[in-house]
């Protein structure tokens, strides 16, 4: 009797799985680069900048182009004291390069995210130099994770910033142990990097572990040499003073006040915004790591055998997230991606429980059957909950599809081994937030859109009438239109002196700060955040046709 024919198992769908998922794992640089690339194109093609931190910020870097002013950072025609020029510098090296440009400006967040993970592998390496796989896997769990693949397509700074902490930290370790002058040079260069892009705070995550090194140096470490430590420190410095005291000589002594004080005073105070109780934090400890925190295998042994194997790489991560993490808590002012350099080293510990599972257990992939299931189900209750008569438009179903679709896809993929998993689930889970991403915006998109507002007030400008907003103007229209005249902001209590004084000028304002009555003429009006941008004459108000009111 002939034997039955067989069907190569390399053949079978499964099995082409299988083979994808263990190319991806051992080529992890490539499945970091393509999981950030998916969610990027995604954020680009689903959405413009978003107010009010992207646009302002982009509103700085235009400000600074057409002025020719590379030192001080200026908004609405005024100063800007509130953050450090790297950003902004990076955006203009793009726009040197490309044109001025929304896309460009969007890149540097990706782009920060890759070199933050590069870094981080190598970092992890370093604290747990007998695990080879714990820096592809931290690295795969950190460029995955819900937050980090969201956050990443903004124009925001914590990205940037974690890049350059992640250099500031890989220097350190290898000055410790080494004590070579070009890896003290190297922890300075990322410290003098962090400090251009964000400041002080670039500070709270560097020099705890510079303070702490009796602490973790491992034993086979040459002895501390303070003095270089401390020249490291001082031409951290350097930069960023130099930088200070230029702008200073351009903005006036007001600037350098706020810059040097004012500022991080606030900032702690939550008087510029944001204050939070001290217990804020505690709620997003668990979600940012999301979706990890979910797989089982990370939870399936004792907690005390999923401690990094080298005690002085313990201590290290330690003497970073303590520290910060308590003074975090203690300021006033609070942010969620404040947190981001903690989640980028609580990934190093959490690869470390996934390196050391080598267990299969049927449904191990559950997470990543269930989140798209639950993503797609937001993305159509979204329009609903958003706008009570609209129904999810054609975006939002085919994003929904295609999550139904990964959902299936994780099924087949349930049995995979761990040690091929972390990569193919960093990948899956980024292509679930791409179509999330897509969905989203589909149905809150045109509540953030001032494009065609923005255009309307440059040709307003351009025929000689001047603007004003009623209430908080933070540069929103500026770079969109590409304005270079001022936008003045105006209180409630201003509106009729200014009218009076511009009667040809037009006011822009929310239509919660306005009341108007049945024969006022708006010139022009938008959906934004769920309620109206409206532009009114100054004549309206005048005439008592339209009156500026507060908020309730």
């Amino acid at each position: 009797m002939s034997n039955p024919i067989s069907v190569p198992s390399s053949i079978l769908p499964t099995d082409r799985l299988h083979a994808v998922a263990r190319f991806l794992s051992s080529h992890w640089r490539f499945a970091l680069v393509l999981g950030v690339a998916v969610v990027t194109l995604a954020g680009l093609c689903s959405r413009t900048v978003m107010p009010v931190d992207e646009t302002r910020y982009l509103a700085v870097a235009w400000e600074m182009w057409w002025r020719g002013e590379f030192v001080l950072p200026h908004l609405n025609g005024l100063p800007y004291d509130h953050k450090p020029p790297l950003l902004f510098w990076l955006i203009h090296l793009g726009w040197a390069v490309f044109g001025v440009n929304e896309w460009w400006p969007r890149l540097i967040g990706p782009l920060s995210s890759l070199v933050s993970a590069g870094l981080l592998a190598a970092l992890a390496q370093r604290l747990a130099p007998r695990m080879p796989q714990i820096g592809p896997v931290a690295a795969s769990m950190f460029v995955g994770s819900t937050y980090i693949a969201v956050y990443q397509t903004g124009v925001m700074f914590d990205l940037l910033l974690l890049a350059t902490l992640m250099l500031g930290w890989l220097g350190l370790h290898r000055a410790v142990i080494s004590g070579c002058a070009a890896d003290w040079a190297l922890f300075a260069a990322g410290g003098a990097l962090g400090l251009l892009c964000k400041g002080p705070v670039a500070l709270l995550y560097l020099l705890p572990p510079l303070l702490a090194v009796p602490w973790w140096r491992p034993v086979h470490a040459v002895r501390l040499d303070w003095r270089k430590a401390s020249l490291a420190v001082l031409l951290m410095l350097l930069p960023v003073l130099a930088w200070v005291f230029a702008a200073g000589v351009r903005g006036g002594e007001q600037f350098l006040q706020d810059i040097l004080i004012n500022q991080t005073a606030d900032r702690v105070q939550g008087a510029m915004g944001h204050p939070r109780p001290f217990h804020w934090y505690v709620k997003f400890l668990l979600l940012l790591p999301m979706p990890w925190l979910l797989w089982p295998t990370l939870w399936r042994r004792k907690s005390t055998d999923g401690l990094l194997p080298a005690l002085s790489g313990q201590r290290f991560l330690w003497a970073v997230i303590g520290p910060a993490l308590l003074v975090l808590t203690v300021v006033s002012g609070k942010q969620v991606h404040y947190l981001i350099p903690l989640l980028a080293l609580f990934m190093i510990w959490l690869a470390d429980r996934a390196c050391r599972s080598t267990e299969t257990r049927k449904l191990d992939a559950w997470p990543w059957v269930a989140l798209p299931i639950l993503y797609a189900l937001a993305v159509l209750i979204l329009p609903l909950r958003w706008t009570p008569s609209a129904s999810p438009a054609s975006g939002a179903w085919l994003a929904a599809l295609a999550l139904w679709a990964i959902s299936g896809l994780a099924y087949r993929l349930r049995h995979l081994a761990h040690r091929n998993a972390v990569a193919l689930w960093s990948v899956l889970h980024s292509v679930a937030l791409s179509a999330l991403l897509v969905g989203v915006f589909d149905t809150i998109g045109p509540d953030y859109q001032l494009t065609d507002m923005a255009q309307q007030a440059a040709g307003w400008q351009s025929e000689g009438r001047e603007l004003a907003y009623v209430g908080v103007y933070q540069g929103e229209l500026q770079f969109l239109g590409r304005l270079r005249d001022r936008i003045t902001p105006l209180a409630v209590r201003d509106v009729g002196a200014w009218a009076s004084a511009h009667p040809n000028g037009r006011l822009m304002m929310r239509d919660k700060r306005v009341r108007l009555a049945s024969n006022a003429v708006v010139v022009a009006r938008q959906r934004y955040k769920r309620g109206e941008w409206l532009v009114i004459d100054a004549e309206e108000f005048l005439a008592q046709r339209a009156i500026a009111v507060n908020p309730r």
